[in-house]
């Protein structure tokens, strides 16, 4: 083989060898496309994600609000219900007190009746 016969079959390889290394640098490229289209998709995902973690954090918060508001409520009610049972008991022991007074008082009347009776009449 000649001089130019061996510089033209190197320089054919060196073409042959360019020509698949651009297409693989095509497809190389053509791959990062799609890989960065998908990061482009995944980052939007990620950023309405973000929008909802933050959405429920928000709702999270307005609900122990609203917890610790209805817990203050609640704790006001149970005193005032509390206060009005200590109330009641009270009234009621009272009125008992009342009626077994009244009771022995009548059964005392009950039982000196007679001489009293007897006292008065003269019998």
């Amino acid at each position: 083989m000649t001089d130019d016969a061996m510089i033209r079959h190197v320089l054919g390889q060196l073409s042959s060898e360019l020509r698949e290394g651009r297409e693989y640098m095509q497809s190389l490229a053509h791959e990062v496309s799609v890989v960065g289209n998908a990061c482009g998709r995944i980052e939007a995902q990620l950023s309405v994600l973000a929008g909802r973690l933050e959405d429920l954090r928000e709702d999270h918060n307005r609900v122990c609000v609203e917890i610790a508001e209805t817990d203050r409520v609640m704790m006001r009610r149970i005193s005032k219900i509390e206060g009005q049972a200590t109330w009641v008991r009270a009234w009621a022991a009272g009125a008992a007190a009342v009626v077994v007074t009244v009771g022995s008082a009548l059964m005392w009347a009950a039982m000196r009746l007679p001489e009293f009776v007897s006292l008065i009449g003269g019998k």
